[in-house]
Parts: C-alpha cells; sequence; structure tokens
C-alpha cells in the first residue's frame, strides 16, 4: 500500500560535476524516530532491543513485548500523521540532490567511500566492510542514492574513519530494504518500501519508510542522542498552586536555537504552545531548564519537548504526564522514567495501584502506604500503564522503565 503523498518513484542518477553542495535532509519532526513507515505493518519477532522512538501511521504493530523498547511508539496517532509527511519531505529532498559519484551495484569488500553523492539504477549489495572515511572534515557528507532494491549481505559491516559522522550518512533506496543475519549497519536508511532485520542484524542510525512493513528478529537497534540537535534527557513536572513547573536537561545542542513547551489535554492531538525558552546554542555539558506553565488544563495535562535548530529542523522529546484536579490537587509519579522505586504523589494511602502492559496485561498490584512508595524494580524494560484506584475512582498515567 502506498501512502497518499505524490514523489518520485525512483532516485534519478545523473553522474556529472556539480558546484551544488549536497545537503542532509531536514527531518524535522521524523528526528527522534529509529524505525518508523507511513503505511505499513510493524512487527517483532523475538527479544529486539530498539532504543528510539518507533511508530507506524498506517498499519498493524505487534511485538512489543517480547521486545524491549526504550522510547514511545506512535501508532496511527497525530505524532505518527505528521512524522509520515516529514519522512515523504525528506525522501523527496534526496531526490533532488544531484550524484557525482557512479557507484558500482556490489559495494564493500573493503572500499571506501569518501564524502560526495554515490548513485546506482539497480539492485545492490553490500558484502564485506564498507568505510566511510571524512578526510578529517567532521561535516563531511555523505549520501548514497539507490534506485531499486538494496541488500546488506550476512555480517557485512559498515565503519566510520576520520571525522565520518552518522548524522550526515544518508541512503535513498528506492526499493525493498534487506539488512541480513548479523550485518551491522551504520547510517540513516529512508526508503520506498519495506524495511526488514534478519537475524542478529544490528542498525546504529535510522530506518524510515515512505510505504512498507518494518520487521524486526532480534534486534539491537539504536538512534544515538549526540545525532539530535539536542539530546534531551528526563522531562520533570511537579504542580506549584494552580501552576505546571517543567523542567527538563540536555546532554549536548548543536546547533540549538530554542525549545518549544508543548501542552495537551489527551497526548495525542491539539497540542498547543505554552511556551519557549532560549537553548544553548552549541553545548556538549549538561544543560538544565525550567518553564512555568501558567495555564495548564483542569484534569490531564500531556507535555513535550520541541528542539528547534538554527536552520528550522526539529526534534521532540518523549511525552510526559501530569494531572490538576479540579480541587487543585495532582497525581504525580516521580521519576519517570522509573527506577527500582517510585512515588506516587497526591493519591491517598490505601489507594491500590495497578500497572499493566501496553497489552492490557497486569505486571503489578499494590497497596499504597502512606509515603506513596510503590516497588518497581521488577519492571522489564518498556512501557507500562499505572492506574491509581481510590474507591470507585481512576487515574491513569504512562510511566517508562529504561
Amino acid at each position: 500500500m502506498k501512502f497518499p503523498l505524490l514523489h518520485l518513484l525512483a532516485p534519478v542518477c545523473l553522474f556529472v560535476t556539480t558546484s551544488i553542495q549536497a545537503q542532509v535532509p531536514n527531518l524535522r519532526t521524523a528526528a527522534p524516530f529509529t524505525l518508523f513507515t507511513a503505511a505499513g505493518a510493524f512487527t517483532n519477532v523475538g527479544n529486539s532491543i530498539v532504543r528510539g522512538d518507533i511508530g507506524t501511521f498506517v498499519g498493524a504493530y505487534t511485538g512489543f513485548p517480547p521486545g524491549t523498547l526504550i522510547g514511545i511508539a506512535h501508532i496511527a496517532n497525530a505524532v505518527a500523521q505528521q512524522a509520515a509527511l516529514d519522512v515523504q519531505s525528506a525522501y523527496d529532498q534526496l531526490t533532488l540532490v544531484p550524484c557525482t559519484i557512479p557507484m558500482n551495484v556490489n559495494i564493500g569488500n573493503n572500499e571506501v567511500f569518501t564524502p560526495g553523492t554515490y548513485c546506482a539504477g539497480a539492485l545492490t549489495t553490500l558484502n564485506g566492510q564498507l568505510t566511510f572515511d571524512g578526510e578529517g572534515n567532521p561535516n563531511a557528507i555523505f549520501i548514497i542514492k539507490i534506485g531499486a532494491a538494496f541488500t546488506a549481505a550476512a555480517s557485512s559491516n559498515i565503519v566510520l574513519t576520520n571525522g565520518a559522522a552518522l548524522k550526515n550518512i544518508y541512503w535513498q533506496v528506492g526499493g525493498e530494504v534487506n539488512i541480513n543475519d548479523n550485518a551491522h549497519f551504520t547510517g540513516n536508511i529512508i526508503a520506498d518500501g519495506a524495511i526488514h532485520f534478519l537475524e542478529a542484524a544490528t542498525l546504529t542510525g535510522r530506518a524510515l519508510s515512505v510505504s512498507g512493513a518494518i520487521t524486526l528478529q532480534n534486534n539491537n537497534i539504536q538512534l544515538p542522542a549526540t545525532i539530535l540537535s539536542a539530546s534531551l534527557l528526563n522531562i520533570g513536572l511537579q504542580v506549584q498552586g494552580r501552576q505546571v513547573i517543567v523542567s527538563w536537561s540536555t546532554a549536548s545542542e548543536q546547533n540549538n536555537s530554542h525549545f518549544l513547551i508543548e501542552r495537551s489535554s489527551n497526548g495525542s492531538t491539539q497540542w498547543v504552545t505554552a511556551g519557549q525558552v532560549a537553548g544553548a546554542g552549541n553545548s556538549s555539558s549538561v544543560t538544565r531548564y525550567a518553564f512555568t506553565d501558567v495555564a495548564p488544563f483542569e484534569g490531564n495535562n500531556y507535555y513535550r519537548i520541541s528542539s528547534v535548530q538554527q536552520n528550522g529542523g526539529l526534534t521532540q522529546s518523549s511525552v510526559a504526564y501530569i494531572k490538576l484536579s479540579a480541587q487543585g490537587g495532582k497525581i504525580s509519579v516521580y521519576p519517570n522514567p522509573v527506577g527500582s522505586n517510585i512515588t506516587v504523589s497526591g493519591a491517598p494511602a490505601g489507594s491500590i495501584i495497578v500497572i499493566n502492559g501496553t497489552d492490557g496485561k497486569q505486571v503489578l498490584q499494590q497497596t499504597i502506604g502512606s509515603n506513596g512508595k510503590v516497588a518497581t524494580g521488577g519492571l522489564r524494560s518498556g512501557t507500562y500503564l499505572l492506574t491509581v484506584i481510590d474507591k470507585d475512582k481512576r487515574t491513569t498515567t504512562q510511566i517508562l522503565k529504561p
């Protein structure tokens, strides 16, 4: 099934010398995703571990658990809808980049790529080791445009050297992508076709599809925080009177202009901008921020932080939640992401805590004591729903166990 947006069917390979400088695409809201398809099923088999957000706008979603997700799954919601548009836009941006270096359809076998735009018009296969050599330039850009399907053979490998950076390596594939058994792939794939990771294959980077299924099988997939404009750490929420203090920090920032603090009553649609805070620009150390929302909603409040680059690029945090009662009280959970213990604030002693997985199965039930402490050390990594039951009143929030 094709996602209903107009786009060029395959990269056009023009092997000419050009003075136009290649640029990596602006992923906008798709930047936090390590795996995403605009239209296709998302399936995992086995104990895959994925670090980064995942999702599909149109398609079934299965396999977590048993897979472990350290991030957020966006399935057919407003975030996935916008990401689908932005993946399409990124694909089209790569289509417009002129080719400068003709590429053999059999690559690797200790081959070295220096900066440039490489193109092949037919089925392409990676065998053995392929090295990206940045030639001492950390801003060196590598774009590989393949006008058909692409296969990384079993046990193939990609190496970065001499300043080559993951954030500047993009593969545009005009067909299906197969990363075969035990292959170790590095880079950002944007494809117009299904993307399959076979047994024990790994990915450092992104695999995004305009249209096609994504399948995993005992894989290790990760999106390093260092390739985002701002490496966002945990969001903290605290109620003071009728206001909410939103706090967050970054491990690093690159060309970061400012942060938008956005609020929603349901966590998926109708996001509004509550305020804006200036960023640090470029930073390699931890920087802490805070913003006071003076007009939160009565009841449910979902927050996310959008980091805006100086060139207009956008990356988004995961979503945090807090509730304000009509009487001015609150139910909040901290820390979130959770550790071996959490504190549930605002829940009366004697209330019952129930924690369910995203598949609906109950994994923990406990009565809250006077200190509000709940032991969560036994939870596996993943996303859960925590419900506070006080007589006939129920309050539910989402928690994440790294």
